[in-house]
């Protein structure tokens, strides 16, 4: 799992509404995201996953320990189960529901690999506003 959001000391699993779908929290003021949004959309045919744009209301009503600042930074992705994923680990966990994408977080979730897509994941994300000329 990757990097833990804070819970304010309860488990996180106490926390989270179940839910049948993966939950995409998103900068929805990010066109790199909205674009990465768009690809995932056209590859759940089965429609497991939700993407939601972050914003106070929806960690309020989804979320309640998840951090608005965490989520704008990083893609977060809760399990049907309750898990939380972040970053690199979130785009591993997603890219697993594809047949198309599965090898990618097969193989992104490797010790050996998981260290190097979270570095790149990090890079990307923190220079994301050059890189997709994201709009405020």
């Amino acid at each position: 799992m990757a990097e833990s959001p804070s819970t304010n000391g309860v488990p996180i699993e106490q926390t989270l509404p179940r839910t049948e779908k993966f939950i995409v929290l998103y900068d929805g003021q990010c066109a790199s995201c909205q674009t990465w949004v768009s690809r995932m959309k056209k590859l759940d045919t089965k429609g497991r996953t939700e993407a939601v744009p972050v914003s106070t209301e929806v960690l309020f009503g989804i979320q309640p320990p998840l951090n608005l600042d965490d989520c704008l930074r990083q893609l977060h992705v809760v399990t049907p189960e309750g898990e939380v994923y972040v970053g690199w680990d979130a785009v591993a966990r997603l890219t697993r529901l594809f047949p198309i994408t599965w090898p990618v977080g097969a193989l992104g979730a490797l010790p050996v690999l998981r260290g190097l897509g979270r570095r790149l994941y990090r890079y990307v994300a923190a220079h994301r506003h050059a890189i997709s000329q994201c709009r405020f």
